[in-house]
């Protein structure tokens, strides 16, 4: 499942909600960021190992959770993103186990222009499908 509410940034306001972006996260997806990123730590690939844990299951890599914020600033900010978006102040909150639904999602907090450019800053957040909170974060950009 992916599912994204986009909402291009021609006209911002300080309180507008960001775009949201709906993931779920399965085994299959931390098995295969395991292979990307080459950490293969039974908490994340070993279901029988994350049962014995604190946690009581296996979760997904933190990176991955990272990779589905930049994924929806990407979507919407789009080249001014990836040429000078700065991702900072991130917590992790809750861990996510396999099989969780998760909602990116954030809010415009400040608007400065320099120029012929704004900077725009937010709040952004992930959330699972009980609107517990997972990370938490702020942003910025020139666009």
């Amino acid at each position: 499942m992916d599912k994204t509410n986009l909402n291009k940034p021609n006209t911002l306001f300080v309180g507008e909600a960001l775009p949201t972006l709906t993931k779920l996260v399965t085994q299959e997806m931390i098995n295969n960021w395991a292979e990307v990123s080459g950490d293969f730590n039974p908490l994340h690939v070993n279901p029988n190992f994350g049962k014995t844990t604190f946690f009581k299951t296996n979760i997904a890599h933190g990176p991955l959770t990272l990779s589905f914020i930049i994924e929806m600033l990407t979507q919407w900010l789009g080249k001014a993103w990836i040429s000078g978006g700065r991702l900072y102040d991130v917590k992790f909150v809750s861990p996510i186990p396999p099989e969780t639904e998760i909602i990116v999602g954030g809010e415009v907090t400040n608007i400065d222009y320099e120029g012929s450019q704004k900077k725009v800053d937010c709040e952004i957040w992930v959330k699972n499908q009980d609107d517990k909170l997972i990370v938490t974060g702020k942003t910025s950009c020139r666009i």
